[in-house]
């Protein structure tokens, strides 16, 4: 026997699909697919510590709520040594709250490993496709990442970089799909530029 699950009012307004154990679950706009994907891809390398991580969570979590507000998938990938995808694509908030709790500053700066993964789970997904890459610094290898942005732009994927005033503003702005999405912040306006990111 199916078990059926209802829609409710939650607390906030928001509704909520509810089944019999009575968890809800936000119920997801019904543009996502139509609408499209993007990930966030955070530098989480040593230089990031501090306030800049902090505004990079805050800011994180403003553009998350705004872009699936707006109808879009979205995901978060991490990088500093490494990069890994800590959500996968999802209309749905909560999911994000303890992975952007739980980011630390460490490492280096992997910017084509982030890049490389954001394009492996994007070469899958249909729609409009945006990727949202914040870094505070320059690539490990920018000779690399530089091929790993052409690949994305190659395959139809918009990238916007949001630099802080101390990264390499320059080649951000290179490896951005065009130079009206590349940002440039002061490190105590991280969040707002975060924030502010437009996905038409």
């Amino acid at each position: 026997m199916t078990k059926k699950k209802i829609i409710s009012l939650g607390n906030d307004g928001q509704l909520l699909l509810k089944g019999p154990d009575g968890r809800g679950e936000p119920v997801p706009p019904r543009s996502a697919l139509q609408q499209g994907t993007a990930y966030l891809l955070l530098d989480c390398s040593e230089s990031m510590a501090g306030e800049k991580l902090k505004q990079a969570r805050r800011g994180a979590g403003d553009f998350i709520r705004q872009a699936i507000a707006k109808g879009y998938g979205v995901g978060l990938i991490s990088f500093d040594d490494h990069a890994s995808v800590l959500v996968q694509r999802t209309c749905s908030y909560p999911g994000f709250e303890g992975p952007l709790s739980r980011l630390d500053a460490a490492g280096t700066t992997n910017m084509t490993g982030a890049l490389n993964l954001a394009f492996s789970v994007l070469s899958t997904v249909g729609g409009i496709r945006f990727v949202v890459l914040v870094s505070d610094g320059t690539p490990d290898d920018p000779m690399s990442t530089s091929a790993s942005a052409r690949k994305l732009a190659m395959n139809g994927v918009q990238l916007i970089t949001i630099a802080t005033q101390d990264a390499d503003t320059a080649f951000l702005a290179g490896i951005a799909t065009t130079r009206e999405l590349a940002v440039v912040v002061r490190q105590d306006q991280l969040r707002i530029g975060i924030a502010g990111t437009a996905l038409s």
